[in-house]
């Protein structure tokens, strides 16, 4: 359950970084651009933010067991 949860936290971050793409590529006299670029940047890093949060919490709590390289 917690996969699937990071899974689409990660979904949602990629989504909102296309938003933005597609608002730098599109129409360059709409008057609110600035502003929907301002939050679709704003709600990324909250995103990504509470996402490495997550990550932390579940891997020191035992949730996600992290597996390193080894020979």
């Amino acid at each position: 359950m917690l996969k699937l949860a990071i899974l689409a936290l990660f979904a949602i971050i990629l989504l909102t970084l296309l938003r933005g793409l597609f608002l730098l590529l599109g129409r360059r006299d709409r008057p609110d651009r600035a502003r929907a670029l301002a939050r679709t940047l704003t709600l990324r890093v909250v995103l990504t933010a509470g996402l490495l949060l997550i990550l932390l919490i579940s891997v020191f709590s035992g949730l996600l067991v992290p597996h390193g390289i080894s020979p």
